[in-house]
């Protein structure tokens, strides 16, 4: 068993807590409604900006999908402008076809 705890990670007792939460808002989401058996799996912390989350069990053309969970905002954003900015960002730059897609907000 790994007891080491990552750098930036919350206690166990929190991450779980954090992942049923993240669990719950997913399958509230009108176009996640199938993801209720799903795995909600933490990924590595690799910023300060946002968290990533591998939700396994549930697919979209294919692709596997992620969670793209902001933790903090330089400018100061709330957390919903945060996600409005977030969600045009990828919107902006989705063309490029360099950018994940956004399956949903």
């Amino acid at each position: 068993m790994n007891t080491r705890q990552e750098p930036g990670s919350p206690p166990d007792s929190r991450r779980a807590v954090a992942v049923e939460i993240l669990k719950r808002h997913v399958t509230d989401h009108p176009d996640f409604r199938d993801a209720w058996d799903c795995i909600v799996e933490p990924l590595p912390v690799r910023g300060l900006q946002h968290r990533h989350y591998r939700l396994r069990g549930v697919r979209r053309d294919g692709a596997t999908l992620l969670l793209r969970v902001p933790r903090q905002s330089f400018w100061r954003l709330t957390p919903g402008d945060n996600l409005a900015y977030q969600i045009a960002a990828f919107e902006r730059t989705a063309p490029s076809g360099k950018t994940p897609r956004l399956f949903g907000s």
